[in-house]
């Protein structure tokens, strides 16, 4: 397995990460130290700065 970038954490920073690289063409691994998903809010709001950047990816309209 060839991977270009390994990125660790898979919250909503690491998972934003892995799939803005993975459009640029780089392979990339994401890596969690939890075996499962979390049942828990990893955030309880969407800041400014969040929400221009998923709106430049066309995904925050279905947050909205």
């Amino acid at each position: 397995m060839d991977i270009d970038v390994l990125i660790v954490g898979a919250g909503p920073t690491g998972m934003m990460l892995a799939n803005e690289v993975r459009l640029a063409g780089v392979s990339t691994m994401l890596l969690d130290k939890l075996s499962r998903r979390s049942e828990l809010s990893k955030a309880g709001g969407v800041q400014s700065r969040t929400q221009e950047a998923l709106d430049q990816r066309g995904l925050l309209e279905p947050l909205l």
